[in-house]
């Protein structure tokens, strides 16, 4: 099922974390050489070497919490900020990528730590990153991410075929089962409403306000995670507070690979034609869907 790879994803960084326990907090964020141990990772202290302009952590000091704008602070934001600290780093799926010290980031990036969090635990939900131990964690990078929604297809045609369905419970379940939706039903294009019914399932109040409340509330979660799949190139958000028939609020996949192709990046993989689950929503619900904002 989804939670088994998400399981087998933290078993393995649990491995990670064994072998790297003993090493020292990182105080920069440093890209070692191919085959680099991870006594190598030390680096020279006050140095942030995938900062955007290879500037100093002193020399690139953040502006204090309170002078941030609200848009700075939305997760797309620090989201597209601190993929940017790697954006030289190689890819490495294994043990010898570059180490992330939450800490160090969310001073760079000058919000809170729980923010730097969000972030990396939607990421780890697809193996961009991995935990090591408290607040520190491995970069692995994109490369692999077409293997990884590959297994992800599966898994989510599997449970579909199977008449297997569960809500998500988690940042991580709901990011997994958001890109799910758009793998096993091949669509490009979801409603948004029906993206947060789909994922954290449907809404059982029966009167018109019950519904709103209760939609608003997943809606807004799936922001947060739309946000983030955005800054990274995975989904981008349409029609953003319109409230026209035509323009209702959606997410589209922008992914490089097209869902009706990931099955090429799995071992043996065969074409699964497409499958769609619906939900029965009550009558007094709108087909117009609600409107929102980042």
């Amino acid at each position: 099922s989804m939670q088994n790879l998400y399981n087998a994803t933290q078993a393995q960084a649990a491995v990670q974390a064994a072998a790297a326990a003993s090493l020292p907090p990182a105080a920069s964020l440093p890209v070692p050489p191919a085959g680099s141990s991870d006594a190598d990772l030390k680096p020279a202290v006050g140095t942030l070497v995938h900062s955007p302009r290879g500037a100093s952590a002193a020399a690139a000091a953040p502006l204090p919490f309170s002078t941030k704008s609200r848009k700075e602070k939305s997760l797309g934001v620090l989201c597209r900020n601190f993929m940017e600290l790697f954006r030289d780093a190689p890819p490495n799926p294994g043990t010898q990528g570059p180490v992330i010290e939450i800490c160090q980031i969310a001073d760079h990036l000058g919000v809170k730590r729980r923010r730097v969090y969000d972030i990396v635990n939607i990421l780890e939900s697809i193996d961009v990153v991995c935990r090591v131990k408290k607040n520190t964690y491995r970069w692995h990078g994109k490369e692999n991410l077409p293997h990884f929604f590959a297994e992800l297809q599966r898994l989510g045609q599997d449970e579909a075929q199977a008449g297997r369905y569960s809500p998500a419970r988690g940042m991580a379940q709901t990011c997994q089962k958001l890109i799910q939706i758009f793998l096993v039903s091949q669509r490009t294009e979801i409603v948004l409403n029906d993206a947060a019914e789909e994922v954290l399932g449907p809404v059982e109040e029966s009167d018109e306000a019950g519904y709103q409340k209760a939609m608003k509330t997943k809606v807004r979660r799936m922001y947060d995670i739309a946000n983030v799949l955005q800054a990274i190139g995975i989904v981008s958000k349409e029609n953003i507070g319109s409230n026209s028939t035509d323009s209702r609020p959606s997410f589209r996949w922008v992914f490089e690979v097209p869902p009706g192709e990931m099955h090429r990046f799995r071992p043996g993989g065969t074409y699964v034609p497409p499958i769609v689950t619906q939900f029965e929503r009550p009558a007094h619900v709108l087909a117009t869907g609600g409107g929102g904002g980042e």
